[in-house]
Protein backbone atom coordinates (compact mmCIF):
# COMPACT_ATOMS: atom_id res chain seq x y z
CA UNK A 1 0.00 0.00 0.00
CA UNK A 2 2.68 2.49 1.10
CA UNK A 3 4.34 1.48 -2.88
CA UNK A 4 1.01 2.15 -4.04
CA UNK A 5 0.41 5.61 -2.74
CA UNK A 6 3.98 6.49 -3.20
CA UNK A 7 5.15 6.92 0.40
CA UNK A 8 8.11 4.90 -0.52
CA UNK A 9 9.87 4.54 -3.94
CA UNK A 10 10.70 0.70 -3.56
CA UNK A 11 10.25 -2.82 -1.57
CA UNK A 12 12.81 -4.49 -0.58
CA UNK A 13 11.48 -7.84 1.31
CA UNK A 14 12.61 -10.99 -0.15
CA UNK A 15 9.86 -10.38 -2.78
CA UNK A 16 9.46 -12.88 -5.54
CA UNK A 17 7.77 -12.67 -9.18
CA UNK A 18 5.06 -14.16 -9.71
CA UNK A 19 2.09 -13.65 -12.29
CA UNK A 20 -0.31 -11.29 -10.02
CA UNK A 21 2.18 -8.97 -8.83
CA UNK A 22 4.18 -9.06 -12.48
CA UNK A 23 0.83 -7.47 -13.63
CA UNK A 24 1.02 -4.47 -10.72
CA UNK A 25 4.06 -4.00 -10.10
CA UNK A 26 7.61 -3.42 -11.86
CA UNK A 27 10.89 -5.68 -10.82
CA UNK A 28 14.52 -5.19 -11.11
CA UNK A 29 16.05 -7.59 -13.65
CA UNK A 30 19.21 -8.13 -11.08
CA UNK A 31 18.00 -11.15 -8.29
CA UNK A 32 20.06 -10.03 -4.99
CA UNK A 33 19.28 -13.39 -3.69
CA UNK A 34 17.99 -17.03 -4.08
CA UNK A 35 15.90 -19.51 -2.22
CA UNK A 36 15.01 -22.89 -1.78
CA UNK A 37 11.59 -23.29 0.04
CA UNK A 38 11.05 -26.19 2.13
CA UNK A 39 9.05 -27.48 5.23
CA UNK A 40 10.40 -26.02 8.59
CA UNK A 41 10.03 -28.17 12.13
CA UNK A 42 10.83 -27.91 15.17
CA UNK A 43 14.33 -29.70 15.81
CA UNK A 44 12.76 -32.42 17.70
CA UNK A 45 10.15 -33.47 15.34
CA UNK A 46 10.82 -36.83 13.80
CA UNK A 47 7.41 -37.51 12.38
CA UNK A 48 7.34 -34.78 9.47
CA UNK A 49 9.92 -35.59 6.91
CA UNK A 50 7.83 -33.57 3.72
CA UNK A 51 4.75 -31.44 3.02
CA UNK A 52 2.87 -34.92 2.81
CA UNK A 53 3.67 -35.72 6.67
CA UNK A 54 1.87 -32.22 6.82
CA UNK A 55 -1.30 -33.59 6.13
CA UNK A 56 -4.07 -33.25 8.39
CA UNK A 57 -1.68 -31.12 10.68
CA UNK A 58 -1.90 -27.59 11.08
CA UNK A 59 0.90 -25.03 8.76
CA UNK A 60 1.34 -21.46 10.13
CA UNK A 61 2.15 -19.55 7.29
CA UNK A 62 1.33 -15.32 6.82
CA UNK A 63 -1.61 -14.15 4.42
CA UNK A 64 -0.48 -13.33 0.75
CA UNK A 65 2.84 -14.97 1.02
CA UNK A 66 4.58 -17.41 -1.23
CA UNK A 67 4.67 -19.75 1.21
CA UNK A 68 0.79 -19.15 1.81
CA UNK A 69 0.49 -19.59 -1.71
CA UNK A 70 2.09 -22.87 -2.01
CA UNK A 71 0.05 -24.36 0.93
CA UNK A 72 -3.07 -23.01 -0.59
CA UNK A 73 -1.70 -24.85 -4.41
CA UNK A 74 -1.43 -28.08 -2.06
CA UNK A 75 -4.38 -28.27 -0.72
CA UNK A 76 -6.68 -27.28 -3.72
CA UNK A 77 -5.11 -30.28 -5.09
CA UNK A 78 -4.86 -32.50 -2.30
CA UNK A 79 -8.72 -31.79 -0.68
CA UNK A 80 -7.67 -29.47 1.49
CA UNK A 81 -5.69 -32.36 3.63
CA UNK A 82 -3.34 -29.39 5.52
CA UNK A 83 -4.45 -27.46 8.40
CA UNK A 84 -3.57 -24.13 7.49
CA UNK A 85 -2.94 -21.09 9.85
CA UNK A 86 -2.90 -17.64 9.22
CA UNK A 87 -0.71 -15.63 11.38
CA UNK A 88 0.12 -11.57 11.35
CA UNK A 89 2.55 -12.23 14.08
CA UNK A 90 6.37 -11.46 14.17
CA UNK A 91 8.67 -13.92 12.51
CA UNK A 92 10.20 -14.88 16.09
CA UNK A 93 6.57 -15.87 16.58
CA UNK A 94 7.04 -19.09 14.54
CA UNK A 95 9.79 -20.79 16.93
CA UNK A 96 6.99 -20.71 19.59
CA UNK A 97 4.60 -21.71 17.38
CA UNK A 98 6.66 -24.94 16.39
CA UNK A 99 8.86 -25.73 19.57
CA UNK A 100 5.86 -25.24 21.66
CA UNK A 101 3.73 -27.60 19.04
CA UNK A 102 0.76 -24.95 18.52
CA UNK A 103 1.78 -26.13 15.16
CA UNK A 104 3.41 -28.82 13.53
CA UNK A 105 5.22 -27.01 10.56
CA UNK A 106 5.77 -23.88 7.76
CA UNK A 107 7.28 -23.45 4.65
CA UNK A 108 10.04 -21.35 4.85
CA UNK A 109 13.36 -20.06 2.89
CA UNK A 110 16.37 -21.92 3.42
CA UNK A 111 17.86 -18.42 4.52
CA UNK A 112 15.32 -18.26 7.07
CA UNK A 113 16.16 -19.63 10.39
CA UNK A 114 19.62 -18.33 10.83
CA UNK A 115 17.24 -14.84 10.71
CA UNK A 116 14.31 -16.20 13.36
CA UNK A 117 15.49 -18.86 14.81
CA UNK A 118 19.36 -18.07 15.79
CA UNK A 119 19.40 -20.65 18.93
CA UNK A 120 18.82 -23.72 16.35
CA UNK A 121 15.16 -24.63 17.73
CA UNK A 122 13.93 -25.87 14.25
CA UNK A 123 14.99 -27.45 11.16
CA UNK A 124 14.60 -27.93 7.49
CA UNK A 125 13.36 -31.13 6.03
CA UNK A 126 12.31 -32.45 3.02
CA UNK A 127 12.69 -31.86 -1.09
CA UNK A 128 13.03 -27.87 -2.14
CA UNK A 129 8.79 -27.31 -2.53
CA UNK A 130 10.06 -24.19 -4.59
CA UNK A 131 12.81 -21.98 -5.68
CA UNK A 132 12.75 -18.40 -6.39
CA UNK A 133 14.86 -15.33 -7.37
CA UNK A 134 14.63 -12.59 -4.88
CA UNK A 135 14.41 -8.89 -6.57
CA UNK A 136 13.35 -5.70 -5.53
CA UNK A 137 9.45 -4.78 -6.35
CA UNK A 138 8.81 -0.92 -8.40
CA UNK A 139 5.83 1.07 -8.73
CA UNK A 140 4.56 -0.03 -12.78
CA UNK A 141 4.31 2.68 -15.45
CA UNK A 142 6.36 4.88 -13.27
CA UNK A 143 9.45 6.60 -15.31
CA UNK A 144 11.61 7.64 -12.11
CA UNK A 145 10.89 3.46 -10.56
CA UNK A 146 12.44 2.50 -13.92
CA UNK A 147 15.15 4.54 -13.58
CA UNK A 148 15.89 3.90 -9.82
CA UNK A 149 15.64 -0.24 -10.62
CA UNK A 150 17.94 0.46 -13.51
CA UNK A 151 20.44 1.93 -11.33
CA UNK A 152 19.96 -0.95 -8.65
CA UNK A 153 20.69 -3.15 -11.48
CA UNK A 154 23.93 -1.54 -11.77
CA UNK A 155 24.64 -1.54 -8.23
CA UNK A 156 23.77 -4.99 -7.41
CA UNK A 157 26.17 -6.28 -10.45
CA UNK A 158 29.08 -4.52 -9.43
CA UNK A 159 28.57 -5.68 -5.75
CA UNK A 160 28.29 -9.72 -7.10
CA UNK A 161 31.15 -8.81 -9.40
CA UNK A 162 33.87 -7.35 -6.70
CA UNK A 163 32.31 -10.40 -4.26
CA UNK A 164 30.63 -7.91 -2.05
CA UNK A 165 27.27 -9.32 -1.94
CA UNK A 166 28.35 -12.85 -1.34
CA UNK A 167 30.50 -11.68 2.10
CA UNK A 168 27.19 -9.96 3.01
CA UNK A 169 25.07 -12.65 2.32
CA UNK A 170 27.55 -14.70 4.81
CA UNK A 171 28.16 -12.46 7.24
CA UNK A 172 24.53 -11.96 7.47
CA UNK A 173 22.51 -14.99 6.90
CA UNK A 174 25.83 -17.40 7.40
CA UNK A 175 25.26 -18.64 3.58
CA UNK A 176 26.11 -17.45 0.42
CA UNK A 177 22.33 -17.40 -1.02
CA UNK A 178 23.10 -14.51 -4.00
CA UNK A 179 24.05 -17.27 -6.71
CA UNK A 180 21.78 -19.59 -7.69
CA UNK A 181 22.37 -22.96 -7.15
CA UNK A 182 22.29 -25.41 -10.39
CA UNK A 183 22.64 -28.76 -8.34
Amino acid sequence: MSLETNKIDFVAHEIEKNPDREQKYLFNNEPYAYWKTKVLVAKDNTTIQSIDDLKGKKALTTATSAEATLLESYNKSHDNAIKIVYQNGAANDLVSQLTTGRADGALGADFLLPLVDPQGKLKAIGPVLEEAEVRFLFRKNDKDGQVLADKIDAALKAIKADGTLSKLSIQWLGGDFTKKDDK
